[in-house]
């Protein structure tokens, strides 16, 4: 007890001064007097948060001193302070504090306790001792609040739900419940959206500790998609309420799709693009394109927009001519919910070039038709957009309206009225739009007609006797004669050839081959073809003479002369009825230079030297012999001089 008493003098005066206050409390001071305030305040504290118990210490009396403060909790000593005593031996506490009290002397002074817990909450009494004023009593009700647990959210099936709730189907129905664990007092339960609320819980002591509020929507819409619930649970204003969200997530379908009109139209042939836009999916809309209900195989881009509300699919492919005025389609589906997929559809009207066939009238035989007759020809166009123009061609060359000639051209028919043989090859049409030109196959006219000769003037021809000659008859005719005649006139009257002796090639010619025996054996040839159109109206002639050496050539003259070269030309005499060369020899003095044949008495003379002084001896040559000679001079310029200075 002494050695107690001589290490801890603090205590002693502590357990002093609370027996002092013992004494002043039952009134045994001789002329003290007790003061006591009648009213009580109510202090509220959060537990684990601080709470701040006041109690006023001030004097009426100007020169009075404080002497001591006791705290008491359920009239049990707590607490004090004594003023007397500087220093921190001036407070003293019991061990129930746990060193979470203080005494705070300045104005308003007040005790202080931390991290309060339930067992705080109690009726207190601050005692305070002046030196001269009577001793003063507060009383302070200190309420510790106990705060809930943060609310939890379930679903239907009980699961907790953490942040988002769903996803749900559009048209559905959904249930959250709030629950709440402990809090005294109970807490008020509260659903809020957009700082609005939607459903209350009042505090209810039903001695489980719970507190349950439910939410229900019975159909869930687009106004419900991501929306923000939440659950708030609160029980004192010293504390904001606690609080969890969850945001409700929805399936939603696709609300329209449309095909995105284009500036320019689509061409056959040509790369396009074509976008489908859907809007109103959550997640997005998935996009396919069909033709003629069968899913196209190309490739198409789809993007989002950024709010994710817009879809739009890019479909690149280049349309074919026999996709014109089939039915395109742009289909829009959720990937999760059944019977959502839209559609919408446009029939393609596509560009392209002219699609042209030409063909003869529908009355007339491709194969009877006779110089003479009337023809006309159907230019059948397909064309988007439609043509703005037709131009005819015959043999490439293009033709043009000529009503007078026979020939009428319009945008759908071409007319030849009493057709002729140069008439007849092919014929085509082109027809154009803004996307190209497109010209139909060739049409081949064919027109029959009669046999003519090819050579008009009557033919002279030289044989000798009992040599063999050829004569060539040729005939233009459609289509090609099959059959000859070749007669002879002479003084003998008219004799027809046998057939032994002729050939037929089948191209329009028949080649005689004659040798006359005598004298009386010349005369007039005459050849006439027979085709399907008739026989020849007027024969092919050819005068049968015996045959000689040539005439002399005639007129020769020098046409283009230079230093080098001269050109000559001569005039044929008649070259006895057979086949002729014609020959030039050039002398120099005594020497041969040149000598030139020719098919022709034409001549190109090259090499010859400048400033030369030549001689040219012109002749004619067949199987007969040889014509007269016919001699000419010429002289080749002389070289220029090259000039070396100004």
């Amino acid at each position: 007890m002494e050695s107690s008493l001589r290490a801890s003098p603090t205590r002693v005066l502590s357990l002093w001064t609370l027996l002092l206050g013992c004494f002043n409390i039952a009134g045994l001071r001789p002329g003290s007097v007790i003061a006591e305030s009648l009213d009580m305040v109510t202090v509220s504290a959060v537990a684990g948060g601080d709470a701040t118990l006041p109690c006023d210490t001030r004097s009426t009396q100007a020169s009075d001193v404080l002497l001591l403060v006791v705290w008491y909790k359920n009239d049990v000593p707590l607490y004090s302070y004594d003023g007397r005593i500087k220093g921190p031996s001036a407070h003293w506490a019991d061990d129930v504090l746990g060193g979470r009290a203080r005494w705070h002397a300045a104005t308003p002074s007040s005790l202080r306790i931390r991290d309060v817990i339930p067992t705080d909450r109690a009726m207190y009494r601050c005692r305070v001792d002046f030196k001269i004023s009577p001793t003063r009593n507060h009383k302070i009700l200190l309420d510790v609040i106990e705060l809930p647990e943060k609310p939890k959210i379930f679903d239907e099936r009980d699961k907790e739900i953490i942040g988002v709730a769903g996803p749900y189907e559009e048209s559905t129905s959904l249930k959250l419940t709030c629950v709440v664990s402990g809090g005294k007092p109970m807490p008020k339960v509260r659903w809020w959206r957009d700082d609005k609320v939607i459903a209350t819980l009042a505090p209810v002591d039903d001695g489980s500790r719970l507190s349950i509020l439910e939410l229900r929507i019975p159909k869930l819409t687009r106004d419900y998609y991501e929306a923000v619930y939440t659950c708030t649970a609160d029980n004192t204003v010293l504390a904001p309420p606690l609080r969890v969200n969850v945001q409700i997530q929805i399936y939603l379908r696709p609300l329209f799709v449309e095909i995105l009109a284009r500036e320019q139209p689509l061409s056959v042939g040509q790369t396009s693009e074509l976008a489908c836009k859907a809007v109103g999916a959550r997640p997005p809309a998935v996009i396919t394109w069909w033709m003629d209900d069968r899913q196209m195989s190309v490739t198409a881009i789809q993007k989002n927009s950024d709010d994710k509300n817009e879809t739009i699919s890019f479909l690149r492919w280049t349309p074919r001519m026999d996709q014109d005025g089939r039915t395109l389609t742009c289909r829009a589906a959720h990937v999760s919910l059944e019977h959502s997929t839209i559609e919408t559809s446009v029939t393609l009207n596509l560009h392209y070039v002219p699609i042209v066939s030409l063909q003869l009238g529908s009355k007339l035989n491709p194969n009877d038709i006779e110089e003479g007759d009337d023809v006309y020809f159907e230019c059948i166009v397909r064309s988007n957009p439609p043509a703005y123009k037709v131009v005819w061609e015959h043999d490439g060359q293009i033709m043009t309206h000529n009503q007078r000639a026979g020939v009428i051209a319009g945008s759908a028919h071409l007319a030849l009225q009493g057709v002729n043989r140069s008439q007849a090859g092919k014929y085509a049409c082109t027809a154009s739009n803004v996307e190209g030109d497109g010209k139909s196959p060739p049409v081949n006219l064919q027109v029959i007609y009669k046999p003519v000769c090819v050579a008009t003037a009557t033919a002279i021809v030289g044989a000798a006797i009992n040599e063999p000659t050829k004569v060539t008859c040729e005939v233009d005719a459609f289509p090609p004669p099959k059959n000859f005649q070749w007669t002879l006139n002479n003084s003998m009257g008219t004799l027809e050839i046998e057939a032994e002796k002729f050939t037929i090639d089948g191209k329009g010619r028949s080649v005689l081959s004659y040798t006359p025996a005598s004298e009386k054996d010349y005369g007039s040839l005459a050849c006439r073809a027979t085709n399907l159109a008739g026989q020849q109206m007027e024969a092919c002639r050819y005068s049968l003479l015996p045959a000689v050496r040539p005439d002399p050539l005639s007129n020769c003259s020098s046409v283009n002369l230079t230093d080098d070269s001269a050109e000559i030309r001569c005039a044929a005499g008649y070259d006895g009825g057979l086949q002729t060369s014609y020959i030039v020899e050039v002398w120099e003095s005594k020497n041969l230079v040149a000598n030139v044949s020719t098919a022709l008495p034409a001549w190109i003379l090259r090499g010859l030297g400048s400033g030369k002084s030549l001689k040219l001896v012109f002749y004619a040559y067949n199987a007969r012999g040889r014509s007269e000679t016919n001699m000419m001079r010429i002289n080749t310029l002389a070289r220029l001089a090259l000039h070396t200075g100004a």
